[in-house]
């Protein structure tokens, strides 16, 4: 009698410990995976910032640009300079830029946020998987 109690108890622990660990493996990922996309989401977010500073930034310059345009003088000079529009009398020679070598470098970029969840989330799966091994292999 006692043996059957202890078999009934051991399958009764086996049995509600793998659908706790499941459902607990289930939310930790779930978890992990909604902070994936969260972090994903606030990098986007803070690219589509930069990038809504740089084009109001371009707006004011392009807005600048055209008042000076409407400056019949800043015409002149401009079509001069960039266009190689001569007075008469006047001779162009053109020198050539050399390109910068300091921006042809890429800027690496690591998210160590999202590292940092992964390991987190990983540990702490592995830590609940042994405290269930644990529980269903006590003698």
């Amino acid at each position: 009698m006692a043996k059957r109690k202890v078999k009934k108890k051991s399958i009764r622990i086996l049995t509600f410990g793998t659908l706790s660990a499941f459902i607990i493996v289930y939310f930790l990922f779930s978890l992990g995976n909604y902070a994936i996309k969260l972090h994903s989401l606030k990098t986007e977010q803070s690219s589509l910032k930069t990038e809504l500073k740089d084009l109001k930034s371009e707006e004011e310059l392009l807005k600048a640009e055209l008042t000076k345009l409407k400056d019949s003088n800043y015409l002149a000079r401009f079509a001069r300079e960039n266009y190689l529009y001569t007075k008469d009398g006047e001779y162009v020679i053109q020198i050539q830029k050399s390109e910068d070598e300091n921006n042809s470098k890429s800027k690496v970029d690591l998210d160590y946020e999202l590292y940092l969840a992964i390991g987190i989330f990983s540990i702490f799966t592995l830590i609940i998987i042994y405290i269930l091994y644990k529980a269903t292999h006590q003698k």
